[in-house]
């Protein structure tokens, strides 16, 4: 007479002997009546048993009978950790193409990264799993600027306008390449000798806030992976005590990362006016209202607001 999954697990709840055996007997049924625990082939369903394996004297020893069989139990427990099996792997390619496509911790300053349930969350922690970013204040407006005017005579400007374009350059020396000096040259007037100068000025200006801003990006994106870690451990662990004690140290983690963002989102990048000031030798409020003509110009023009330069005085 063939005894039931629900009289086998019953017994082991009265004797407390024979989980391995329980165990395996469990995962040898659903995988010979795959079909009935609605998997497409074998191989799917091989896949997920070897992920929930550890989970099953979980669900053994928590099980109460009240009249539905534990094979029901398992079917529901096996379909609902399916699909949350391809949400991860689905959430796991989705990061892997982002990886490829560009540098992940890029603009990180100006970034709106938040963990949830899922980082990447991986929204792993589960990261919310989203990463939200804005380019760095002001470096496509600069393109959006000097590209488009070099194309016409610097004398199409006015005194003042080239002023704030070479204002709005210099806020942006980070990204300043040498195809873009040229640009901006041309469109101010100025040599390019002196614009390179002027940049190079601001950049030993900036080199010890953006080591430290390298040093912040490093922790953050060292706690980043001891999330990531910490939540695939609490994603297997079975035991309460366990599972206990990795929540409070992702938890923790947690906070941390929180305490780095907020930190990376304090550095200064870029050049402040009061610095762009003091290397053109012109006063603070000539870049000031320089840089509030530009954003109004820039409105003016496209349909879309254009992201407001962060100022730092």
């Amino acid at each position: 007479m063939k005894v039931s999954l629900t009289e086998r697990v019953l017994e082991f709840q009265r004797t407390g002997t024979g989980q391995r055996e329980l165990v395996e007997y469990i995962c040898a049924d659903v995988y010979r009546h795959h079909r009935s625990y609605h998997f497409r082939d074998a191989d799917v369903c091989a896949d997920v048993l070897s992920r929930f394996y550890r989970r099953i004297p979980g669900l053994v020893e928590r099980f109460t009978y009240s009249g539905t069989p534990f094979e029901f139990y398992l079917a529901r427990s096996l379909r609902y950790f399916s699909i949350s099996l391809a949400g991860d792997e689905r959430a796991e390619a989705e990061r892997q193409r982002f990886f490829k496509e560009r540098e992940f911790w890029s603009y990180a300053a100006d970034s709106s990264f938040f963990f949830t349930t899922n980082p990447d969350s991986r929204g792993s922690a589960g990261f919310n799993n989203q990463v939200g970013s804005r380019p760095p204040a002001g470096s496509d407006d600069t393109r959006k600027a000097v590209e488009p005017a070099s194309t016409a005579s610097p004398n199409r400007f006015s005194v003042a306008m080239k002023r704030r374009l070479l204002i709005l350059g210099l806020k942006n020396c980070n990204d300043l390449t040498d195809r873009l000096i040229s640009k901006l040259s041309l469109a101010t007037g100025r040599p390019k000798d002196e614009i390179l100068e002027y940049r190079d000025a601001l950049a030993r200006m900036l080199d010890r806030r953006l080591e430290r801003y390298e040093f912040l990006k490093e922790r953050r994106n060292s706690v980043y992976y001891r999330i990531r870690v910490l939540e695939t451990l609490l994603h297997d662990e079975t035991g309460r005590e366990k599972r206990k004690e990795l929540g409070e140290r992702l938890e923790r983690e947690r906070r941390l990362m929180g305490e780095y963002q907020v930190k990376l989102s304090q550095c200064r990048i870029h050049p402040t006016h009061t610095e762009i000031a003091k290397v053109l030798g012109i006063p603070k409020g000539s870049v000031d209202s320089g840089m509030y003509f530009l954003r109004k110009r820039f409105e003016s023009l496209s349909t879309v607001p254009v992201d407001r330069v962060r100022r730092t005085c």
